[in-house]
């Protein structure tokens, strides 16, 4: 594989274990909550492992776009999340309103995973949990030998596609200016911006 999409190894490892910690079946219904980097890879590594259907859910239209040419089989705004009634919610966008979102993606029964990183506190209705019998499970990274792996595997037989993903290639001296601050301000625009340390430009 070229080295740019080899960079995305660590983010999709990342989504490789959400699913697997979130016990993903064959046949199962996904919903995949933020079309970030992380989240479109959660979406195509799903398809892979058998999933029946996975259905993003994202504000941006421009991302639920890349969704559907990725491989989703639905893209919806986060209003239409409680109609999904998925298997397994992954949630990938950290912030608190995406993890109420991610519970209301659910079936009774089902399992949120979250991995997004949410600093603030977020309202979760604990007799939603309880009446619908919803599991609530964390992921954090990635094993290295175990996950890391999966992910080299998909991306080398074109299970994943991690080209339309990265957006812009930066120097080191850019990474604030020309990669965080675009992801800031103009996240419809720009998603995976790549950072060559030794490129000049």
């Amino acid at each position: 594989m070229a080295d740019d999409e080899a960079a995305l190894a660590e983010p999709l490892a990342v989504a490789v274990r959400a699913l697997r910690r979130g016990g993903l079946r064959p046949g199962e219904r996904v919903a995949v909550v933020g079309a970030g980097a992380v989240g479109l890879l959660a979406v195509q590594a799903a398809a892979a492992f058998g999933a029946d259907s996975v259905t993003v859910v994202e504000p941006l239209t421009e991302r639920r776009a890349l969704a559907m040419r990725l491989g989703a089989d639905r893209a919806v705004p986060p209003d239409e999340a409680p109609a999904l009634e998925a298997d397994v919610a992954v949630e990938c966008a950290g912030s608190p309103g995406a993890v109420q979102t991610a519970l209301q993606a659910l079936r009774s029964g089902g399992r949120a995973v979250l991995l997004g990183i949410v600093t603030e506190a977020a309202p979760i209705a604990p007799m939603d949990l309880v009446r619908g019998e919803k599991s609530l499970i964390g992921s954090l990274s990635h094993v290295w030998d175990e996950d890391f792996q999966v992910a080299l595997r998909l991306l080398g037989r074109g299970a994943v596609q991690a080209a339309p993903l990265i957006t812009d290639r930066i120097s080191l001296s850019a990474a604030v200016s020309g990669g965080l601050t675009l992801l800031r301000d103009e996240p419809g625009k720009h998603l995976k911006i790549l950072v060559r340390p030794g490129d000049a430009r």
